[in-house]
């Protein structure tokens, strides 16, 4: 719904700039906020950047004494580069169990210690 009212129709305009990330991670954040509305006791919804730094965690959530991290990326394939904001939140935060970065492909997979690759499709 979001992509018609921004008059994107198909897969080529969202491919245009940096659309395609900005809808990916509000996607993510309506499904984080649906799974939300669902809990008995409300989890806590952050966004974590240090300052003068250049790393960054899309959101972070407490729920039930656990803190996760949730990196989204629009690729289809990750490294371990894009990692760094997610390695860099944990070594921050020693509370948190692990974190999940939320990308394009098509398999769930560890892809740093405590770090999962997730696909968006199946979060």
């Amino acid at each position: 719904m979001a992509c018609f009212l921004s008059g994107i129709y198909d897969m080529r305009g969202l491919q245009k700039g940096s659309a395609k990330g900005r809808y990916v991670e509000n996607f993510i954040f309506q499904q984080i906020v649906s799974w939300a509305s669902l809990q008995m006791i409300a989890p806590k919804i952050f966004y974590w950047k240090p300052k003068a730094e250049e790393v960054e965690v899309d959101f972070v959530i407490q729920s039930n004494n656990k803190t996760i991290g949730i990196e989204v990326k629009s690729s289809k394939d990750l490294s371990f580069g894009d990692t760094r904001s997610m390695r860099e939140f944990l070594k921050a935060h020693p509370e948190a169990s692990e974190g999940i970065i939320v990308y394009g492909g098509g398999k769930i997979y560890p892809v740093a210690t405590n770090i999962y690759a997730v696909p968006w499709m199946v979060f």
